[in-house]
């Protein structure tokens, strides 16, 4: 990641997928420039400018402390993702 990127106190936005047992939680209202998967549960989607635009949990219930920390050492809110761990 290239600067520092502001803390972002919550998500805008959440959604769980029970068919794709998938959670997803938005930051910004940017369009998705592209994806990185960061592990093999958490895929973040990046804007035009490498920002984080949303963060995508595979399987919360068993990946929530992968993923939360990766969003704090991003230091992103984990926002929901509280409930899963």
């Amino acid at each position: 990641m290239s600067g520092e990127e502001p803390f972002l106190r919550d998500p805008i936005a959440s959604n769980y997928d029970e068919e794709a047992d998938a959670l997803y939680l938005r930051y910004r209202t940017l369009p998705v420039a592209f994806q990185e998967e960061v592990t093999p549960s958490v895929i973040v989607d990046r804007g035009p400018a490498r920002e984080v635009v949303g963060v995508e949990v595979l399987a919360p219930r068993r990946n929530a402390a992968d993923a939360m920390r990766w969003l704090r050492a991003h230091r992103l809110d984990v926002g929901p993702l509280r409930s899963w761990a």
